[in-house]
Order: structure tokens, then sequence, then C-alpha cells
């Protein structure tokens, strides 16, 4: 199968899973002699070539930098025997392929994993096996807690990712039911769809608090695990942040002395968006980052993308990339760190004084939400006040540049007249008029409450938080801050009480925020953080 003009071989395998399932393995060679640091890659995504050629791979940058790179598909997906069922056969499956590779005449010793998304998932599922010849890995927009990929504060995101999953499983299914499938109770989308119920989905959907189902997810707390140098890059606006932020802070710190964490102005595809109306950087790094960090862990060469040991950002507004104290948590020290707290006014605005009481009211129909909230990438929202079941806080142009880092913090006095609803915050930077929405959070009643029932009529106090984030707000700029019930990517709540899952129909809420002790708080940036180099 050599080229004419290259000596690049390619040989295809179906390898044996522990349990006999055939595996369909694509093993990439530099040159016809040798032994090779080796690239790992298990995917669902990539389809199976007829005939993979040396020419497939000729511009392949590992295998021009002189890796071998081993591809495979896992099991159920494209070339691979077996039955796709997320998450369950990764952590086995992954150590299989790692034997083999072993035993394969060209392996020099050394292992380097590679993964982005599910393809990272499929390693964090092997974290605490064998893993003795790994020198490093590379992922990217993954966590290994995936309760929190899936729930936040009592709601849901974007139905446990039922879209995803029916795209994993569709090659054993057949046909896949459209919107029909999307209706109450939720806890039958995926009978609906496929007509069976089918694992880690149907679980997914009735498993809202974070308990041994997810717990039983073999990529729980792999970060604790890592025993090697690891990259880790995301964005501010994939939902995977929250997580990827706390694997950063669970590694052991001997071995995040020697990782990196690259956390940039992108979402689920860490890349700045190019259609953007917000100023954001080019690509930020030379060539290609996965290859720079192994190349530096096996060579020594200098890692050009970020400092190693550090949490390296993209501070929105300021326009620059930003390093962490490497001692230094991702989170404000409770009661220590500097912040600006701006009270929600009965008249709409954020002001740094405690206003009056007031009761600001809006109707909420889950089955007809307000529009235009979505927060995957910077965006500019609507005109303030224009949405019905949307308030709206703006603050008053600041008096001088002020650097944030923290997530922003949200308490609200709240009523509604139904058992149990939610309450949404998105967050805005105000330039020039224009409001761009970087950062939300929701929570139900029920989980302010702790559990607790609700008191339909009664003032209750609901705390919030999003993810971490960093940003300027310029001199004569603002904030804004909207207030509704429902945004993307959550599931509207029904306003009943009860498992959202199971809920058969909805209500219609009348809810209120009551000003006073309503208030965002921002988290001032440390001083003296440089600017990566």
């Amino acid at each position: 199968m050599d080229g004419e003009k290259t000596d690049i071989r390619v040989c295809v395998q179906m390898l044996p899973a522990s349990d006999g399932t055939p595996l369909y393995t694509e093993t990439v060679l530099p040159r016809a002699e040798g032994r090779f640091p080796t690239v790992l890659r298990r995917t669902p995504y990539r389809g199976r070539p007829e005939a993979p050629s040396p020419a497939d791979y000729a511009n392949d940058e590992f295998v021009r930098a002189g890796y071998a790179v081993v591809i495979q598909h896992v099991r159920g997906r494209n070339g691979s025997g077996g039955e796709c069922i997320p998450y369950r056969d990764e952590g086995s499956d992954s150590m299989d392929l790692i034997r083999h590779v072993r035993a394969m005449p060209h392996y020099n010793g050394e292992l380097f994993l590679s993964g982005t998304s599910y393809t990272a998932s499929v390693w964090l599922c092997a974290m605490g096996g064998d893993l003795y010849d790994v020198r490093a890995a590379a992922f990217n927009v993954q966590t290994d807690r995936m309760y929190y990929r899936n729930y936040f504060n009592g709601c849901v995101r974007s139905f446990c990712g039922a879209e995803w999953v029916f795209s994993m499983v569709k090659e054993q299914h057949g046909r896949i039911a459209g919107d029909e499938a999307y209706v109450r109770p939720y806890r039958d989308i995926p009978l609906r769809a496929l007509g069976t119920h089918i694992p880690y989905l149907s679980d997914a959907l009735t498993h809202d608090s974070d308990d041994g189902f997810w717990r039983g997810i073999s990529s729980q707390n792999a970060a604790e695990k890592m025993s090697f140098p690891v990259l880790f890059v995301d964005g501010w606006f994939d939902f995977y942040t929250y997580g990827m932020c706390s694997m950063w802070e669970r590694l052991d710190p001997e071995i995040r002395k020697k990782s990196c964490f690259i956390m940039g102005p992108y979402s689920h595809s860490t890349a700045p968006d190019p259609n953007s109306i917000y100023p954001l950087p080019g690509a930020g790094y030379p060539g290609n980052r996965t290859l720079l960090w192994f190349e530096h862990i096996r060579k020594g060469e200098p890692f050009p993308c970020g400092r190693v040991g550090c949490f390296n950002y993209y501070s929105l507004g300021a326009g620059e990339w930003r390093i962490s104290d490497p001692g230094a948590g991702l989170s404000p020290a409770p009661g220590r760190a500097a912040a600006d707290r701006l009270y929600l006014t009965p008249s709409g605005g954020l002001g740094r004084r405690r206003p009056a009481a007031g009761r600001l009211s809006y109707t909420y129909d889950p089955e007809d939400p307000p529009e235009g909230f979505r927060c995957d990438r910077i965006y500019e929202g609507p005109a303030p006040g224009s949405e019905p079941g949307v308030l709206s806080f703006v603050s008053r142009p600041f008096a001088e540049d002020r650097d944030y880092f923290g997530p922003v913090s949200v308490s609200l006095d709240v009523a509604s007249d139904c058992p149990d609803t939610a309450f949404y915050a998105k967050f805005y930077l105000v330039e020039d008029g224009r409001s761009y929405g970087i950062a939300e959070c929701v929570a139900s009643l029920s989980w302010a409450l702790g559990g607790a029932a609700y008191e339909p009529g009664s003032t209750a106090r609901v705390r919030m938080k999003t993810h971490l984030m960093a940003f300027r707000v310029k001199k004569g700029c603002a904030v804004r801050v909207d207030i509704a019930s429902s945004g993307a990517p959550f599931v509207p709540h029904p306003n009943v009480a009860g498992k959202w899952s199971e809920a058969a129909s909805s209500a219609v809420a009348n809810n209120t925020v009551i000003t006073g002790n309503s208030c965002i708080t921002l988290f001032r940036e440390p001083a003296g953080r440089p600017e990566a180099e």
C-alpha cells in the first residue's frame, strides 16, 4: 500500500476487545522501518474508508513529525462490531487497544492520548488502568463528571444530550422519530424515538440528582487518577466549562505543575467563532497545539501555546490572554476576594446602593418560552425590555476599566404562584448600546430550597452562579442581567412539583422578583495577573 511519493504505511486490522468484539483499527506508520512514539485515538465519528491508503495520511502532522498514529472506531460504530452504548465499554476497550499496541513491532514504549469531546471520554473512562507508558495526553472540551454536563441546579440541559445519543446508536436502531418524540413525559423520549428504552439515555433522563448512576460512569473522577501531564483546552462558551475547571483543580498538584490549561473564547469547537460580532482573537496559537504539547513532553521543547503549570485564559473585553497564579485556585476565596455588588432596582437598573423593596412580575409559559436566549457563543442580545417574560436590569456606565475573574453570582428574592418553577439569569457586557451575552445560570425553586416544598405566594431566596468567567468592563460601558424562567440550552421547567421527566403536563406561572436584597456579585481579577507571552 505504499504511495508513490511517501513511505508511509497503513495497516487495517479488526482487533478483538476482551469479550471478542472486533474493533476496526487503522495503524499509520511514518516509514517502513523503526519504532515510534504512538498517538492513540478512539472515535465514533470517523467514517470507515473503503481502502485507506498512505495518501490519506500524507498531510497528517503527527505522522510527518515521526509519530505512529493508531485510530480505532468504538464498538457499534462505522467499521467496528458490537453494540454502541455510550460510556459502557469505553474503559475496557481503551485498555484492550493499549495492550494490542504494546505488542506491535513498531512501538517504542511511548504512548500519547488524544481526544476531543467524546473522543476524550473514551480515555477518561480508562483512567486508573495500567497506563505506565503514557507520556502525556491532550483532552479538549470534556469533563469526567457527566452529571454536570446534563444537570444544573435542578434544571436539565438539552434533554441529557438525547440528539447526540440518537446519533450514536442510529446504526443499530434505524429510523429515529423527530420532534414528535419530544413530548411529555420526557422520560419516554427514547421509547418514542426508537421504540425501546436504551441504556444511558433512559437512565440519564430519570436520574436528576448526582447519585450512584452518575458516579458509576467509568470516567468519574478521572482527574484524580491521572499520572501524566495533560493539556486541557476549553472555551468560555462550552457546556463542559464548569466540569473542566473542576478537573484542573482536582489534578494531583505535582501533575498540575507539569500540565497546562488553555481557556479561550471558544464554544465546543475550541476555535474562535469567525462570525462573532464581538472582537475576538485570531487563531491565537501557532500550529497544532496537541502536537506541540507532545513535542514539549518528549523533547523538552518550549510549549508556545501557554505557560505550563498555569491556567491560561482569554479575558473578554480586555482582548488579551492572561495567566493565573500557579498555586491559586480558580474560584474566588469566600470573604477574601474583592467584589462589586450590584443591586436590582425597581426601575430596571443595577446600582451599588441597596434599593427600596419592589416587586417586578412576569408570566412564564413553558410551552411558549422566551426567544433569543442562548450562550454557546458571543452574540448580540435583544434590546432590554423587548421580550415578554423577561426582566432586564442595566448598570450605569463604569467610571473606569474594571477586570473581573470568577463566576457571576446571582442572589434573588422571588415568589411564584406555582409549587415549583425556575429562575434563569443571563449576563451581558454592554458596549456602545449593544448587549453581548457571555454567561448564564439557572436554578429551580426546589433546588434552591434544598428539596423542601415551596408554598406558592411565599418569598424564597434563589442563589446561583455562572461558571468561571474572565472579562473587562471598559470605562463608559455597562453590564446587564436579564431574569426569566427559561433559556437555551435548558429544557423549560414545567412549573409543577416533582421530577421534571415525570411531568405529564405543564402550568403557566406568574413569577416575581423582589428588589431590595436581590443582586449580582462580580469578583475582581487579582492585581498583577501577567499577560501571556
